[in-house]
């Protein structure tokens, strides 16, 4: 299992991926600090746990990207879009599923919210 995780505060990227590791022992997770990173690496993971304030590339602009990726290339792995953010307003996760992400999480990340998500697209 290929994760990614995109977020500009590299705190959270390291709790995050300790909470993963002790759900999903063997996944390989590869960490960026910004939307910009994140694209231009070319990453193709099998999920995407991705932080939507950041700056200059926000993960709505990383989404709509990594969604035209896939689009343009075929043989592209569809990534499963987990958006992240401190809000769980209605509006913004309406806006995020909208976009192409295909769930959402809000921060501080709960470990019954990250198993649930890990759950219904991994099969943990």
């Amino acid at each position: 299992m290929q994760i990614a995780i995109c977020d500009d505060e590299k705190s959270i990227g390291l709790i995050l991926e300790e909470k993963i590791k002790k759900l999903l022992p063997d996944a390989v997770i590869d960490k960026y600090l910004s939307g910009d990173e994140l694209i231009a690496s070319g990453c193709e993971p099998d999920i995407l746990f991705l932080d939507i304030q950041m700056p200059v590339m926000d993960g709505y602009k990383a989404t709509v990207a990594m969604r035209n990726l896939e689009v343009e290339d075929p043989h592209r792995r569809r990534a499963v879009i987990v958006g992240m953010s401190a809000n769980a307003f209605r509006e913004d996760v309406d806006k995020a599923l909208s976009l192409g992400m295909d769930d959402y999480i809000t921060k501080p990340i709960d470990v019954k919210e990250l198993s649930r998500v890990l759950n219904k697209y991994c099969k943990v």
